[in-house]
C-alpha cells in the first residue's frame, strides 16, 4: 500500500495536540482545582470528578453510532469534529470558575458542566480517532500515522502539563487572585486549542469512506446490538480488558502525582511544572524508539514489554520507598515509557478489529469500536477517580494541612506508585494472550479479498477463528 504523504498525516495529526491538551489538563488538575482552588472536599471532589465521566460515559455510547451513521454532504464525522471545535473550549472554560456558592450548589455547578465538557470532548475524539482507521487500511502505515499524531499530543499534553503551574504562579505572584489566575489561563488556552482543532477539521476533507448498507437510526437496541457484536470479538475483549487495567493504572497515576510531588516531595509549582516538562520531552524521545520496536517487532510486542518493565520497576521501588526526587524521576521515566507506548500504538491496534468486525459481521463501523473502547476506558476512569478520593479521605488527606500527617502521605504514594505498578503488570500480562498481529493481519486481508471476490477462504479459517 502506498505511503501516506506527510501532508496527511500532519493534517490528521495536529487535532491530536488540541484533544491531548483538554484530556491531559482535566484529568492533571481538575482534581486538585476543586480540592486546593474551589475548596471542595476531596471525597465530594472525587464523587465530582467520577461522576462527569460517568455522564460522559453515556453520551460515548450514541457518538461513535452516530458517526458511523450520520448522512450529509459534509461527512459523517467531521461535521461532529466542527460541532466540538466549537463548543468545548467554552464548556472547559466553566469548569474552571470558581464559586462563592453553597456546597450544594457548588456540588450541582462543577457535575454538570464537567459532564458536558466530557461529552463535548468525546463529540471530537471518537470521530476523530474513528477518521485515522479509514484514512490507512496498511498495518503499518497505522503506526505511523498514530506516531505523527502521537508527536502532537505529546507537545499538547507539554503544554497542558508543564505550563500552566508556571503561568499561574506568575499571574499571582504580580498580584492576580489564584482565582482568577486559573479562569484567564484556561480561556487563554481553550482559545489556542479551538483554532488548531479548526485547522484539523479543514485539513481532514475528503478522507471519510462512504459506510457499508443502509443508514440506520440511532436507537438504543441497535447501538447494544453493535456493541455486543463487537465485544464478542475475541481481538477486542482481550483489548478491552489490557486497556481497563492500564487505565486504573493511568488514572491512580495521574489522579496523585500532583499530590505526591507538592506533598510527599514539597516541590514548588515551577518545580512541579519543569517535571511534566521532563515527563513530556521523555514522551517526544520515546515516540521514535516506540515506533521503531513496534514496526520491527510488532506493536503488542512492544506494548507488553513496556508495561511488564515498568510496572516491575514501580514494585522495586515501592519496596524501597520514594523519598526524594531522584527516585521519583526514575518512577516518572519508566511509567512515562509505558505511557507513551499505550497511547502511541493502542489506536492502531483498536483500528485493526475493524477489519476482523467486517469480516465476522459484514459492517464497517470503525466508530462503535472507538466509541466502544472509549466506553470502557470512560468506566475504568470513572471508577478509578473515585478510588483516588476516597482513599486520600481514608489515609486522612486534609488540603490545608502542610505537612500531611504520615498516614496520608503514605496513602498518596501507594496510589502513585504501587497501585499503577500492579495495573501494568496485569495489562502486561493479557497482552500475552492477544492474537492479532502483523502476520494474521495480512492474513485477515487475504482472507477478506478473496470473499469479496465469492473466492474459497477455508484454509484462512485457522487464523479467523483465533481472531474472532
Amino acid at each position: 500500500m502506498k505511503k501516506l504523504s506527510a501532508k496527511v498525516a500532519l493534517g490528521y495529526g495536529v487535532g491530536s495536540f488540541s484533544e491531548a491538551s483538554f484530556y491531559q489538563f482535566v484529568n492533571t488538575f481538575y482534581l486538585i482545582f476543586l480540592t486546593s482552588v474551589a475548596g471542595i472536599a476531596p471525597g465530594m471532589a472525587g464523587t465530582i470528578v467520577s461522576l462527569t465521566i460517568l455522564a460522559d460515559a453515556a453520551g460515548t455510547v450514541f457518538i461513535g453510532h452516530a458517526s458511523d451513521n450520520l448522512r450529509c454532504r459534509f461527512g459523517r464525522r467531521r461535521p461532529l469534529l466542527l460541532f466540538s471545535t466549537i463548543f468545548n473550549p467554552l464548556i472547559f472554560t466553566l469548569c474552571f470558575i470558581t464559586l462563592d456558592q453553597s456546597r450544594e450548589f457548588q456540588f450541582a455547578y462543577y457535575l454538570i458542566a464537567g459532564a458536558l465538557f466530557w461529552t463535548s470532548y468525546s463529540l471530537f475524539y471518537i470521530p476523530y480517532s474513528a477518521l485515522g482507521a479509514e484514512i490507512t487500511a496498511d498495518y503499518n502505515e497505522r503506526i505511523r500515522l498514530r506516531s505523527v499524531s502521537r508527536m502532537f499530543s505529546v507537545a499538547g499534553s507539554c503544554l497542558a502539563t508543564a505550563v500552566p503551574l508556571t503561568v499561574i504562579e506568575m499571574m499571582t505572584a504580580r498580584g492576580a487572585s489564584e482565582q482568577r489566575a486559573w479562569l484567564f489561563f484556561c480561556i487563554l488556552f481553550a482559545v489556542i486549542l479551538s483554532l488548531l482543532m479548526l485547522v484539523c477539521w479543514n485539513n481532514t476533507r475528503g478522507f471519510e469512506k462512504s459506510p457499508l448498507g443502509p443508514r440506520e437510526k440511532i436507537r438504543p437496541a441497535l447501538i447494544l446490538k453493535d456493541f455486543w457484536q463487537i465485544m464478542k470479538l475475541r481481538v477486542m475483549y482481550l483489548l478491552v480488558s489490557s486497556k481497563v487495567a492500564f487505565m486504573t493504572a493511568y488514572t491512580f497515576y495521574t489522579g496523585a502525582m500532583l499530590f505526591f510531588l507538592r506533598f510527599n516531595l514539597g516541590l514548588t509549582g515551577r518545580t512541579i511544572s519543569a517535571i511534566y516538562l521532563f515527563t513530556n520531552a521523555l514522551s517526544l524521545l520515546f515516540t521514535p524508539l516506540i515506533l521503531k520496536l513496534a514496526v520491527r517487532f510488532d506493536k503488542k510486542r512492544q506494548m507488553a514489554m513496556a508495561f511488564f518493565i515498568a510496572g516491575a520497576g514501580g514494585m522495586l521501588l515501592s519496596l524501597v520507598r520514594i523519598e526524594s526526587l531522584g527516585p521519583a524521576l526514575i518512577w516518572i521515566s519508566l511509567f512515562s515509557f509505558a505511557n507513551s507506548t499505550y497511547w502511541q500504538l493502542s489506536n492502531a491496534m483498536f483500528y485493526d478489529i475493524t477489519e476482523v468486525d467486517e469480516m465476522a459481521n459484514g459492517a464497517k463501523r470503525e466508530g462503535s469500536i472507538t466509541s466502544l473502547q472509549c466506553l470502557w476506558g470512560t468506566l475504568t476512569s470513572a471508577a478509578a477517580f473515585q478510588a483516588v478520593g476516597q482513599l486520600l479521605k481514608i489515609n486522612g488527606f486534609d488540603s490545608s494541612a502542610l505537612p500531611q500527617h504520615q498516614e496520608a502521605l503514605a496513602g498518596i504514594a501507594k496510589i502513585f506508585v504501587l497501585y499503577p505498578s500492579a495495573g501494568l503488570i496485569i495489562a502486561s500480562l493479557l497482552l500475552f494472550y492477544y492474537p492479532m498481529d502483523r502476520r494474521n493481519f495480512e492474513l485477515l486481508k487475504e482472507a477478506m479479498e478473496r470473499k469479496q471476490k465469492n473466492l474459497d477462504y477455508g484454509e484462512y479459517e485457522s487464523v479467523i477463528r483465533k481472531l474472532v
